[in-house]
C-alpha cells in the first residue's frame, strides 16, 4: 500500500530539502524553473505511458496517468538542482550526475514498491540514461529562459 502514497512522501522530503537548502530570496527567483521541471517530466512520462514502456500504479490523485504529487516533488527537485547550478561546464555536469543518481535511486525504489511499473525490457540502465537526458533538457530550457535568474546579471557573459 506504500506505493499509493509514495509520491506524497517524495514531495514532502523534497520540499523539506528545498525549504532547508534554498533561501527564501533564491526560492523566489527560481520558482519558474519548477514549472519547466514538471513539464519536462510530464512530457517524458506521457510518452512512456503511451508507448507502454512504463506506467505508474493507480496512485493518489492521478493526472493523465501520473500522480500529481510526482509533479509536485519534481517541481521542487528542479528548484534544488538549479540552485546548485554553475556556469562552469564541469560543475554543471557534476550537478546533473548527482541528481541523475538521486533520480535513479528514487525510480528504483518506486519500482521495488510497485509505484512505477516498467516493461521487462526497460532496465535500470535505460532509466539512468532517460533521467540523465531528461535533466539535460531541463537545464537547457531553464538556462535558456531564466539564465539571469539562475546566474545573476553580474555573472552574465557579455
Amino acid at each position: 500500500m506504500f506505493w499509493y502514497w509514495e509520491s506524497v512522501v517524495y514531495a514532502g522530503i523534497v520540499w523539506l530539502a528545498v525549504f532547508l537548502l534554498v533561501g527564501p530570496g533564491r526560492l523566489k527567483e527560481l520558482w519558474p524553473v519548477g514549472f519547466i521541471a514538471s513539464a519536462v517530466f510530464l512530457t517524458v512520462h506521457l510518452n512512456l505511458i503511451s508507448t507502454g514502456i512504463s506506467r505508474f500504479s493507480n496512485g493518489f490523485l492521478m493526472i493523465f496517468g501520473v500522480p500529481i504529487f510526482h509533479l509536485v516533488w519534481v517541481f521542487g527537485a528542479g528548484i534544488l538542482l538549479i540552485n546548485y547550478m554553475e556556469r562552469d561546464f564541469t560543475q554543471k555536469i557534476m550537478v546533473v550526475i548527482i541528481f541523475t543518481v538521486l533520480g535513479l535511486c528514487l525510480d528504483l525504489f518506486s519500482v521495488s514498491v510497485g509505484g512505477h511499473i516498467h516493461t521487462p525490457s526497460f532496465k535500470p540502465v535505460n532509466s539512468l540514461g532517460l533521467i540523465f537526458f531528461r535533466l539535460i533538457v531541463f537545464v537547457w530550457f531553464s538556462e535558456g529562459f531564466f539564465s539571469e535568474r539562475i546566474y545573476g546579471e553580474e555573472k552574465l557573459i557579455r
